[in-house]
């Protein structure tokens, strides 16, 4: 009878450990969300730029994608936020019934994550890529005044 207990024991111990796991994740879904946001403004802030040059196709799409990231965003939280109501359910339980079912969601759950946390980063890497060459394009234009200017004849010419 004893051994039973320790077991279901040491099961809510990893329960529990899954929950710290799920709390983390959604963290980090919260972060990228705010961080897709300034991705957001970072594009709108360089959009006259981008609309000069030949990259405002690609932005069109990263808008797109970071529209659709964002969704995706919402989703995951609000599916980590189901999942951790559950697994507080399951842990009220006195036999932890589901419990196998509760792994196997928590580690598909975890690919997902993994999977968009890997997307996020390759879209934050393009947005930053181009709006870089922005940037070093406007400083380009400082540094050297009036190579977009027409030239103006001088009357000792």
């Amino acid at each position: 009878m004893k051994h039973i207990v320790i077991d279901i024991n040491k099961k809510r111990e990893n329960l529990f450990k899954l929950h710290s796991i799920t709390q983390k994740f959604i963290s980090e879904l919260e972060f990228l969300h705010d961080e897709q946001r300034f991705l957001q403004d970072l594009l709108s802030s360089f959009f006259i730029d981008l609309c000069r040059t030949e990259i405002l196709p690609r932005t069109r799409i990263l808008n797109k994608e970071i529209d659709k990231s964002n969704k995706e965003c919402n989703l995951l939280i609000f599916e980590l936020q189901t999942h951790e109501k559950q697994l507080a359910t399951l842990l009220e339980s006195k036999h932890l019934k589901g419990e196998e079912y509760f792994r196997k969601a928590h580690s598909e759950l975890s690919n997902q994550v993994e999977m968009f946390i890997r997307a996020s980063r390759n879209l934050k890497t393009t947005i930053f890529t181009i709006t870089k060459k922005i940037i070093k394009q406007r400083k380009q234009k400082k540094l050297l005044p009036g190579t977009n200017a027409p030239k103006v004849k001088n009357s000792t010419d």
